[in-house]
This record gives C-alpha cells, structure tokens and sequence, in this order.
C-alpha cells in the first residue's frame, strides 16, 4: 500500500460542504489539481495555506463572485462556479475522482493506473505468470 501512496492521493478529491477545511489554493477541490498548481504558483508560500474555500461562499450560500474574479483568471472561476455549493452545513469530505460518482472502485484504479505506465519502458519479465 506505501508503493502505491502517491498514485492513490492523485485520485483524491475534496467533496465541498461547509468549506471550513479545505484549502482553497492547497487542496484539490474543484479541479484534479490544486488551484496553486494550475496558475504556476509556489505552493510554498504560508499565506495561501491559510485560506479556505469558504471564505469565497456568501451568508447565502452562493459562491462570491467578485472575491474571485479578484483572486483568480476568469477561466478558474468559471471553474469554481461549476462546483455546486451544498444548502445544507455539513461537513467537507473526500471522495474518489476517477469516478463520476465518487466512490472508489478498483476498476477505475486499475484504468488510471495503465493510463500512467510509460509505454517506452522494456516489457514486463514476469508476463509469464
């Protein structure tokens, strides 16, 4: 399970509740990578850790359209638009994003992982078994 750890966090999503744990920049929320990755940005940089997505959600639980247009290109708001906000206050979750509903299934594992084997390398010595 530790080989294959990375492989398994690529999969990874952030399912938007309330938007008090995810990080807006950090995390992969509304996108397979996070909002830092897409623009080029040092993912490093202490301040963007600190903020969370719900900081861009009104009272009435719509996304802030202009704090993003503020923050982000109009292609990644459109992006963020997309990601529909939950009426009611629960909490954010993870689920799988290789999957249109969510759920993991080794099936979907299985595909993503021969999507990613580089087909230049020297065959398989084991085809045998």
């Amino acid at each position: 399970m530790l080989r294959v750890r990375e492989f398994v966090k690529q999969g990874i999503r952030w399912k938007l509740g309330n938007g008090h744990t995810i990080s807006f920049w950090l995390d992969s929320w509304c996108h397979e990578l996070p909002l830092v990755e897409l623009l080029g940005l040092d993912p490093s940089v202490t301040d963007r850790s600190q903020v969370k997505v719900n900081e861009f959600i009104t009272h009435e639980k719509v996304w802030d359209i202009a704090k993003l247009s503020h923050v982000l290109p109009q292609h990644l708001v459109k992006l963020v638009l997309a990601v529909p906000i939950p009426m009611t206050n629960m909490e954010d979750s993870f689920c799988w994003g290789f999957t249109g509903s969510g759920d993991f299934t080794t099936k979907s594992a299985t595909w993503r992982a021969h999507d990613t084997i580089k087909h230049d390398q020297t065959s398989w010595k084991f085809n045998w078994i």
